[in-house]
């Protein structure tokens, strides 16, 4: 066995592991009934749900009036962010899929999960 395979294969199975959780863990709450739940979430105020889903945070604005936001689990399985105008409010909707993603004002992909994912095509690429 090659003396970098070794040190890959655990790269990999640490990333597949990762993504692998049963159950995540998700804040859930809206602002228009809460305003704790609001850009600026507090996290002690809340504790999170399991989730067999991802996490998704939306923020809308009515035109006239002010953001709302909304903190829950849905069934979608990607992370990725989204715009719509839905019943006069401007929405933006984000998913993720790790456990308390969902606090942020913005929702990003792990960066140290992309980076291990990059140096680890390089390696398998160029040195084995």
């Amino acid at each position: 066995m090659n003396l970098l395979s070794f040190p890959c294969f655990i790269i990999f199975i640490s990333i597949f592991l990762d993504n692998c959780n049963a159950y995540l863990k998700c804040y859930s709450c809206e602002s228009t009934n809460d305003n704790r739940c609001g850009d600026y979430f507090q996290l002690q105020t809340y504790d999170a749900l399991e989730c067999q889903g991802t996490c998704i945070k939306r923020r809308g604005r009515r035109s006239g009036s002010g953001i709302e936001i909304t903190r829950a689990c849905v069934i979608q399985t990607s992370e990725r962010c989204t715009d719509t105008t839905y019943d006069g409010i401007s929405v933006t909707a984000c998913t993720c899929n790790s456990d308390y993603c969902n606090q942020a004002t913005d929702v990003h992909l792990k960066f140290p999960v992309l980076f291990i994912a990059v140096i680890s095509t390089f390696v398998f690429k160029y040195l084995l």
